[in-house]
């Protein structure tokens, strides 16, 4: 890898722990430059503004954070082994997230909302993804038999991530994950009323 784009690939890691922990607008170009040891003209050499380097910073949240549920629910055969490995990755997910700060996903949803119409794009496109995800899941368990055929899979995939993101917001505010707990013995509940 060229010098370039490890510099570039370390301000993204090291933007991505920032924003998840503070918040962009808790964020100043000083924070970003002590954070990375890199002057104004160093970051915005690789980068047009701060906002790029949101974007940029919450992708790679993301694709970290789906890299290990992928990890979870690989080798799991059948599609409710996938889905409560998903829902069961999240019980940990509150004091031990991926990144720290918490869970990007929620803390950028807070973040774009009524802010940044370029970031909500964003974020958007990571929550549809993962509900395709959660949804092509569950409509295989259908077609395999394991779920029942009347189920809607898009509705039950909203319902399952609205859930668990909902956990994790309260949770993260009473900084523990009793909370959590609940919501994820519930849905493995929930999922076994989706089975035939």
């Amino acid at each position: 890898m060229g010098k370039g784009k490890f510099t570039k690939e370390m301000i993204i890691e090291k933007a991505a722990e920032l924003f998840n922990s503070l918040g962009f607008a808790g964020v100043s170009l000083s924070d970003l430059m002590k954070a990375t040891g890199l002057k104004k003209g160093g970051i915005y050499n690789h980068f047009k503004s701060k906002e790029e380097i949101r974007i940029k910073a919450f992708e790679h949240m993301v694709s970290n954070v789906r890299t290990e549920v992928v990890n979870v629910i690989r080798g799991k055969k059948t599609a409710k082994e996938q889905l409560t490995g998903i829902i069961e990755f999240f019980r940990s997910s509150v004091l031990n997230p991926v990144i720290r700060g918490g869970c990007p996903l929620l803390n950028a949803m807070v973040d774009s909302d009524n802010t940044d119409p370029g970031f909500q794009k964003s974020v958007n496109r990571a929550v549809d993804r993962l509900i395709c995800d959660i949804t092509e899941i569950i409509r295989k368990g259908i077609a395999n038999k394991e779920f029942k055929p009347d189920i809607d899979a898009m509705k039950t995939s909203v319902i399952i991530l609205s859930t668990i993101e909902g956990g994790v917001a309260i949770s993260r505010n009473y900084s523990q994950d009793d909370h959590m707990g609940i919501v994820i013995d519930h849905l493995h509940d929930y999922v076994g009323l989706l089975c035939n």
